[in-house]
Parts: C-alpha cells; sequence; structure tokens
C-alpha cells in the first residue's frame, strides 16, 4: 500500500505548477529590488555631486562706513534639495 497513490506525473505536474508560482515570486522581488536600488543610487549621487542644484549670483549694492558704495555678489542656491559643494566666495575690491 502506498501513503500516495498517485502518477508520478500527476506529482510532476504539482511539482511543475510550484516551480513557477516561485519563478513568478523570484521575479518580482528581484524587479522590485532593481528598482529600490536604482532609486538610492540616484539619491546617494544627488548627495555627492550636488543633484540637479546649480548656484548663481545675486548683485548687492552696499554701502560702506565711509560711504563708498559697491556691489557684492551674494551666492544663491537654486534647483533641487541637494546641497552645492565647494562654491568659493569671492569678493573683487574696486
Amino acid at each position: 500500500m502506498r501513503l500516495f497513490p498517485a502518477p508520478a506525473v500527476v506529482w510532476q505536474g504539482i511539482a511543475a505548477v510550484v516551480a513557477i508560482i516561485l519563478a513568478f515570486i523570484t521575479g518580482v522581488g528581484a524587479y522590485k529590488s532593481t528598482v529600490e536600488q536604482r532609486a538610492r543610487t540616484t539619491d546617494i549621487k544627488g548627495w555627492l555631486t550636488g543633484g540637479d542644484s546649480y548656484p548663481y549670483l545675486y548683485p548687492f549694492v552696499a554701502t560702506d562706513p565711509a560711504g563708498t558704495r559697491y556691489v557684492t555678489y551674494l551666492i544663491a542656491h537654486a534647483g533641487s534639495t541637494y546641497p552645492l559643494y565647494d562654491l568659493p566666495a569671492l569678493r573683487c575690491p574696486g
């Protein structure tokens, strides 16, 4: 007397169906992992390079205590939420 009286073809069919279901679940997991990794890569590149942020100069007319007027250029930030790096603050005399 056999414990599970079914032909071998039935068991092979059940194994094939289970394999197909598991392959589908694995594919969904791999796709989700790829999408999340792409998002993390974009975020890391943004923090390291400044993303699509850019600086621009904002002219500002000021007066010193002696009454001399001069123009100072302030650096302003525009673009995405990532910070900019290596922006020198220059003041040109004259």
